[in-house]
């Protein structure tokens, strides 16, 4: 590979973005994925079960606590991306049954055309709150919402009405784990929603941005059931380090 040009591919997409998946300039093993010059995912392609940016890990981090090491679990994700989490649950949960939900279908055809999964996943192409209407009556052990636009998460999926149709589709002791974007003196507004969703709750991310003194990625996860010690010193020693775990019991009040 020529390092002044670590383009793997690129295309133009209906609606006039650009999209690329590019080597990393300081790892040649892992690829990123790049819309309209922002990068969007991270992958190795050659190890799924590495996760190299922060609150990807993080999520990685959780998802080990929603099963038995190696169980299948059923998961649904809002949000696709370079499907990098569905390929950390197929490497390190071997035969989940999974649901991806992506709005941008020329997005997804792209990156499955360039980085193609062994075991593909369900694929529904449409809104996230949308086509959660077509898979009313299923479970999920576990959810996770990961959906950005133009690096704002849209506010019809921040709302208490859309977690509670997220909470509608987990088992009794499923969670749901939400990227969530943290602002410099403010919490994230998904937090609320999440709360109003589901009893118990958790934000979990570097001291700093769940005190909201750094912007940042916080990684929230809720659950119709309490969240242990034991559970709660797993995911603080997981990391990525520093990490920190916030809980907020039900019987508080959302903020």
């Amino acid at each position: 590979m020529n390092p002044e040009n670590p383009r793997l591919a690129g295309i133009r997409l209906p609606d006039g973005r650009h999209v690329s998946l590019e080597r990393d300039e300081f790892d040649a093993t892992l690829v990123t994925l790049v819309l309209d010059g922002h990068e969007q995912s991270q992958l190795d392609p050659t190890d799924a079960s590495r996760l190299p940016y922060e609150y990807v890990r993080r999520i990685g981090s959780v998802l080990d606590l929603a099963a038995p090491p190696g169980a299948p679990v059923t998961a649904l994700h809002l949000g696709a991306g370079a499907l990098t989490i569905p390929r950390y649950l197929a490497a390190t949960r071997p035969g989940s049954a999974q649901t991806v939900v992506e709005l941008d279908g020329a997005l997804l055809r792209f990156v499955l055309e360039q980085l193609p999964l062994r075991d593909t996943p369900e694929l529904l192409v449409g809104d996230a709150r949308a086509e959660l209407s077509r898979l009313s009556g299923r479970e999920f052990d576990v959810v996770v919402v990961d959906v950005f636009s133009g690096g704002e998460v849209p506010p019809h999926l921040s709302e208490p009405g859309f977690f509670r149709s997220v909470a509608a589709l987990l088992v009794p002791a499923g969670v749901v784990v939400v990227n969530a974007p943290v602002r410099v003196g403010a919490a994230a507004r998904e937090l609320t929603g999440l709360r109003a969703a589901l009893p118990h709750v958790a934000a979990f991310g570097a001291p700093s941005v769940l005190a909201a003194r750094l912007a940042g990625n916080a990684v929230l996860v809720g659950s119709g059931q309490p969240f242990g010690p034991e559970w709660v010193a797993a995911l603080r020693a997981a990391g990525p380090h520093p990490a920190s775990v916030e809980l907020y019991s039900s019987a508080e009040p959302p903020a």
